[in-house]
């Protein structure tokens, strides 16, 4: 009958070790959520182990084990903290290239439309587009005939 049970333990044991190595890649990720959870029921459950009379031992096992499920929630926490705030830059920075880039588009488009009406107004014009300059026959008008030299 011994050796049964033997044989039996042992295969479950075995059966254990197995599972747990297959088992083992595959980490648990708890939410945020869950962290807190877990640390409020851990600090009830300790709570209630040291009110309760007897060993204390079970209630310092049981505040370690709390301290190391508020740690991990504070760490969860943070975490999060520390990438929306990566996010809010990297919006930010898009925003003030984004504005940047539109100050200077309109920026260049009043250049060109500065440019544009300063060569539109007559003292910039060549004298052969107002067609006041004779170049430099001085005939002068002739009453009737018009310009002679834009015949």
């Amino acid at each position: 009958m011994n050796t049964k049970r033997t044989r039996i333990f042992g295969v479950a044991a075995a059966t254990l070790t197995i599972a747990g190595t297959i088992a083992a890649p595959m980490a648990a990720s708890a939410s945020e959520e869950g962290r807190r959870n877990t640390t409020l029921a851990l600090g009830a459950l300790t709570g209630y182990l040291f009110t309760r009379g007897g060993n204390k031992l079970p209630a310092f096992l049981g505040l370690a084990g709390t301290a190391y499920a508020y740690k991990r929630y504070d760490d969860a926490v943070r975490a999060r903290h520390a990438q929306e705030t990566r996010l809010r830059a990297a919006q930010l920075r898009s925003s003030r290239l984004r504005s940047a880039r539109l100050r200077e588009e309109r920026a260049n488009r009043t250049r060109i439309a500065n440019r544009n009406a300063v060569a539109q107004r007559s003292y910039y014009r060549t004298r052969r587009e107002d067609s006041r300059h004779d170049n430099g026959l001085h005939l002068g008008w002739q009453k009737g005939r018009g310009n002679p030299h834009r015949r």
